[in-house]
């Protein structure tokens, strides 16, 4: 029996479960906050319309949320898979 060390984590296999949910919940969270974004442009948009009356919200209410979370998800995605390797 030979004292070998371990092989580092390097495959996807070895990447946390956890990590993968975050590294897809960024994808989506930023995918879908796009898609909120142009539905609410189609829905407040109308010609002569003063643009800061739906570019304000719209950056308020779906762009900086949408993005903070997308954030915070790649964030934890990152750290949890630095972690993995590490260990």
């Amino acid at each position: 029996m030979t004292n070998e060390p371990p092989l580092p984590n390097s495959s996807p296999r070895s990447t946390p479960r956890l990590s993968r949910v975050f590294w897809a919940l960024t994808t989506l969270t930023f995918a879908g906050t796009f898609v909120f974004s142009q539905i609410d442009y189609l829905r407040r948009h109308q010609p002569g319309l003063d643009p800061t009356k739906y570019w304000m919200p719209q950056l308020i209410h779906i762009w900086i949320p949408g993005t903070l979370a997308a954030t915070i998800c790649l964030i934890l995605a990152f750290v949890l898979e630095r972690r993995a390797r590490h260990d």
